[in-house]
């Protein structure tokens, strides 16, 4: 076998590959229903002069009749129409096969920067506040791609006893 030839098939080989994987990760990714998040519970954990800690639940629900291991989530929260919150949760857990699982986040946010928007919150204020959520999950399954997400809806304000 001649070296142009050798490279040639080697070429094929590697060009094989790469669309066999490829194929995989469209199959992963179809045979997979994307999992749903919402924001379930905003608690304000403690209040300063300049800044202002809060937890965040959000509920992962999966679809799929097969556990869903997460590697990570990447989001941005706003409340009222501000963003209070972005970031990228890494700490790997797993959702439960056509079950959910609530995933709790400190936030810091700076009040100097809210404070307009935050003083039209307070003012319409009733124990709970509209929200939208946005981001993706990164699932921890060898071939499959990221799951965008983005949801609205209204969320209850509770402060931390």
């Amino acid at each position: 076998m001649t070296p142009k030839i050798a490279l040639h098939i080697k070429a094929f080989m590697i060009l094989a590959l790469l669309l066999s994987a490829a194929g995989c990760r469209t199959v992963v990714e179809q045979a997979l229903e994307k999992p749903t998040l919402s924001l379930r519970e905003v608690r304000l954990l403690e209040m300063g002069l300049l800044s202002q800690r809060t937890q965040l639940v959000l509920n992962v629900a999966n679809p799929n009749p097969v556990p869903l291991p997460v590697r990570a989530i990447r989001y941005k929260v706003a409340l009222a129409g501000m963003q209070i919150a972005d970031g990228e949760a890494d700490d790997g857990f797993v959702v439960p096969a056509r079950g959910e699982t609530d995933i709790k986040l400190q936030v810091r946010t700076n009040m100097l920067e809210l404070a307009g928007q935050a003083a039209n919150m307070l003012t319409n204020f009733n124990g709970r506040v509209d929200y939208e959520i946005s981001g993706e999950v990164e699932p921890d399954l060898p071939m499959a791609g990221v799951f965008p997400f983005s949801r609205k809806g209204e969320v209850a304000l509770n402060r931390a006893r």
